[in-house]
């Protein structure tokens, strides 16, 4: 869970670093790029406020792992269409639905450490824990940075949704080995 903690936060911040520079490229004419910009950076938060209480009784109703795998497929799955957007509405749109399955991943991973860990552990496992969020939040802006640097900022998005299929497939590998 460590490690899906690091991915899920680096997938998160990888495409912090881009998102003005990228809605500037996709309205080149626009006056309010800052303005625009702001929204689509704010969208998977706005998505993640609307969703986080309905997320959270799923999750008490089906399980943290199967929130967390359907979780890690579909935000796969959406970064697909990002990858292809064709203006800053569109991009602001599918980060909104992001936001939405953003909503589930760590709480779902933490969930499934305070399940699996003995009471008197939860603090350091959860500091653990934390310093793993931390280091996906430097790997992921570092990662965006580089990436859309070395190519362009469409790659950001496939290598985001080709990182969290990683970690679904991981996630399958290890619960499949587990059940063995």
């Amino acid at each position: 869970m460590f490690v899906t903690t690091m991915i899920v936060q680096s997938s998160t911040m990888s495409i912090d670093p881009i998102v003005s520079l990228y809605v500037k490229s996709l309205m080149p004419h626009s006056n309010n790029i800052a303005l625009i910009a702001g929204i689509v950076a704010a969208t998977p938060g706005l998505g993640t406020m609307l969703s986080a209480s309905h997320i959270g009784h799923l999750m008490d109703r089906v399980g943290a792992e199967k929130v967390l795998r359907w979780g890690l497929l579909i935000a796969t799955i959406l970064f697909i269409p990002m990858t292809f957007i064709p203006n800053a509405w569109s991009l602001a749109f599918w980060r909104f639905l992001l936001g939405i399955i953003s909503a589930g991943l760590l709480p779902a991973a933490q969930t499934i450490l305070t399940l699996n860990v003995p009471p008197e552990a939860f603090g350091r496992v959860f500091s653990y824990n934390q310093s793993f969020q931390a280091v996906g939040a430097v790997l992921g802006s570092l990662l965006g940075s580089t990436i859309s640097g070395m190519f362009t900022y469409e790659w950001v998005f496939a290598a985001t949704g080709i990182t969290l299929l990683i970690n679904y497939l991981i996630m399958q590998f290890s619960s499949q080995s587990r059940n063995a």
